[in-house]
C-alpha cells in the first residue's frame, strides 16, 4: 500500500504540473506551437515503447533476484551491464535517425504553418536528444522499479518535471516566447535526470565493486531472452496501438485539430496517471505471489484497488467534461470538438486502466503472446478504421476508432486470460471489479451534474463533492473496505487484551 500511494502522489503531482501548464504554453506560444510540444510527448511514446521489451525483462528479472539480493548480486549486475549496453545502442540509433529524418517529418508529415517550419525543424533535432536520453530513463528507472525504490523514483520525476516547465518559463522570460525554448528546457532536464538515475541505480546494486565480466553479462541477458522475445512484439505493436490515433490526426489534420486533440487526450491520460503507479507498484509482488494458494484473492484485492481509484475519477471526468474543460482552460468557449472527443477518449482510456492487472497478470506468468494476438488483431481492424472515419469525421472519427479498438481489447483479452490462470474468476472481474464501481459512479455524477444545472449549484463544488463521494462509496463497497476493517477489529481485540492483562 506504501509504494501505491507514493506512486500515486508522485506521479498525480507530476501529472498536474503538467496539466496546469498547458494551458499556459497555448496562452504563451499560441496552438500551432503547443501542437509540436505535442507532437514531441507522441514520438517520445513510441520511441520507448520500442525498447524491445528489454526494461520489462530487466526489471522482471531484477524483481526476482532481489527477493535474495546478497546471493544474487553479481547476477543482477552482470545483467545491468548487459541491458546498460543495449540500451546505450538503441539510444543512438533513436538520436542518429530522427535527427535525420527532422526536416522530412516537418516538410512531409506535419501540417505547420510556413512561419513555423525553421523553428519546428530544430525543434525535432532537439526532439532527437531528449528522446535518446530519455531511452536511457526508460532502463535505469526499469531497475529502480524491481528494486521497488518507488520513494526514489518519484522524488527524482517530480523535481525534474517541475524543473522543465520552470526553466521553460524561465528560457521564454529572458529570452523570446518560442517553443524552441521548451525544447532547449526539456533536453537540459533529462539529461540530468539520466544522470541522477544511474548514479541511484548503480549505487543500490555495488555496481563498480563487481569485476566485468562481458560473457557472464551475455549469459544473464540470454536467460531473459525468450520473455524479451516476446516482449518486444508487444512493445512494437503497443506502440502502434497507442500512439497511432495521434500519429494519424498529426499527418491528415491540420496541426491546429491535432492540438485540439492533444488537449482531449491529456485530459484523458490522467485516468492512465493514477493506474499506472497503482498497477507498477503491485506488479513486482504479484509476480512473487503467482505460485502462491491465495493468488485469485490477491489480484482481485487489486482489481478493485485500481477501480476504487479510476471510475470515481473516470465517471465525473466524462459527466462534468464541459466544465472541467472551461475551467482547466480558462475559458467560457470550448469548441465543440474538444469536448466530444473528450468524451470518447475518457471512455477509452478507462478500459485501458482497468486493463492493467490482467495484463500483468499475464506478464507475471511470463506470457507474451496473448497480448501479441490482441494487438495484432487490432492493430488489422484500427488503422483501415481510423483511416475512413478520420477522412469523413476529423478527429472525431479517430476518437471512436480508438474506443472500438479498446472494446475489442477489453472482451479478448479478458476471456483468454482468467481461462489460462485464474478459471472461474472472470465473471468476478467483470461484474464484481468493475461493473459495480461503474454503476456506482455513474449514478453519484449524473446525480450532481443534475444538481447542478438544475438547482445552479457552483460547478466546482458539484464536481469535487462528485469525485470525493463517488470515492467514498467505491471504497465501502470494494474488497479494500473488508480489509481494513478486518485490520482495524484486529487492532482493537489486541489493544484491548493488552488493557486487560
Amino acid at each position: 500500500m506504501k509504494n501505491i500511494l507514493v506512486n500515486l502522489f508522485g506521479k498525480g503531482l507530476s501529472a498536474l504540473l503538467s496539466f496546469a501548464f498547458i494551458p499556459i504554453y497555448i496562452n504563451l506560444l499560441g496552438k500551432e506551437s503547443f501542437g509540436l510540444i505535442g507532437f514531441l510527448a507522441t514520438i517520445q511514446a513510441v520511441f520507448v515503447l520500442l525498447d524491445g521489451g528489454f526494461s520489462t525483462g530487466y526489471m522482471r528479472q531484477v524483481s526476482k533476484y532481489s527477493v535474495n539480493v546478497n546471493d544474487n548480486l553479481k547476477k543482477i549486475v552482470d545483467l545491468t551491464r548487459g541491458v546498460e549496453l543495449i540500451f546505450f545502442v538503441l539510444s543512438l540509433c533513436i538520436l542518429i535517425l530522427i535527427f535525420n529524418l527532422s526536416s522530412v517529418i516537418v516538410n512531409d508529415w506535419l501540417d505547420i504553418p510556413y512561419y513555423l517550419v525553421s523553428e519546428s525543424i530544430t525543434c525535432i533535432k532537439i526532439a532527437a536528444f531528449i528522446i535518446s536520453f530519455q531511452f536511457l530513463v526508460l532502463f535505469y528507472q526499469s531497475g529502480m522499479i524491481g528494486f521497488q525504490k518507488f520513494i526514489s523514483i518519484n522524488v527524482v520525476n517530480l523535481c525534474c518535471n517541475v524543473s522543465k516547465l520552470l526553466l521553460a518559463l524561465i528560457f521564454m522570460y529572458f529570452f523570446e516566447k518560442k517553443v524552441i525554448y521548451v525544447f532547449y528546457s526539456y533536453l537540459t532536464i533529462t539529461v540530468l535526470q539520466t544522470l541522477i538515475y544511474a548514479y541511484i541505480l548503480k549505487k543500490t546494486i555495488s555496481y563498480n565493486r563487481i569485476k566485468i565480466n562481458f560473457s557472464d553479462s551475455i549469459l544473464e541477458v540470454s536467460n531473459i531472452k525468450s520473455f524479451i522475445g516476446g516482449m518486444a512484439f508487444i512493445s512494437l505493436t503497443s506502440a502502434v496501438i497507442s500512439q497511432i490515433d495521434k500519429l494519424l490526426v498529426s499527418g491528415m489534420l491540420s496541426i491546429s485539430s491535432y492540438a485540439n486533440y492533444i488537449i482531449a487526450a491529456t485530459l484523458s491520460t490522467i485516468l492512465l496517471t493514477v493506474s499506472s503507479p497503482i498497477a507498477s507498484a503491485i506488479y513486482p509482488k504479484l509476480i512473487q505471489k503467482i505460485t502462491d494458494s491465495d493468488i485469485a484473492k490477491y489480484y482481485h484485492d487489486s482489481c478493485q484497488t485500481v477501480s476504487i481509484f479510476i471510475y470515481p475519477l473516470s465517471m465525473t471526468m466524462f459527466i462534468f467534461v464541459d466544465k472541467i474543460l472551461e475551467i482547466w482552460l480558462s475559458s467560457t468557449f470550448i469548441e465543440h470538438e474538444i469536448v466530444i472527443v473528450s468524451k470518447v477518449l475518457i471512455l477509452g482510456t478507462t478500459i485501458l486502466a482497468i486493463m492493467a492487472m490482467p495484463h500483468f497478470l499475464a506478464l507475471a506468468n511470463g506470457n507474451t503472446s496473448i497480448s501479441i494476438k490482441v494487438n495484432i488483431l487490432n492493430i488489422i481492424i484500427i488503422i483501415p478504421l481510423m483511416i475512413v472515419l478520420a477522412k469523413k469525421f476529423g478527429v472525431f472519427g479517430v476518437a471512436i476508432s480508438w474506443l472500438v479498438m479498446n472494446v475489442i481489447f477489453l472482451f479478448i483479452y479478458i476471456v483468454y486470460v482468467h481461462k489460462l490462470y485464474l478459471k472461474g474468476e472472470m465473471f468476478k472481474w467483470y461484474v464484481y471489479d468493475n461493473l459495480k464501481f461503474l454503476i456506482i459512479c455513474l449514478v453519484i455524477s449524473y446525480f450532481f451534474y443534475f444538481s447542478m444545472n438544475k438547482y445552479n449549484v457552483n460547478s466546482y463544488f458539484c464536481i469535487i463533492i462528485s469525485l470525493i463521494m463517488s470515492f467514498i462509496v467505491s471504497v465501502k463497497f470494494s474488497n479494500l473496505f473488508i480489509l481494513l476493517k478486518g485490520i482495524s477489529y484486529a487492532s482493537f481485540c489486541s489493544n484491548t487484551n493488552k488493557g486487560k492483562n
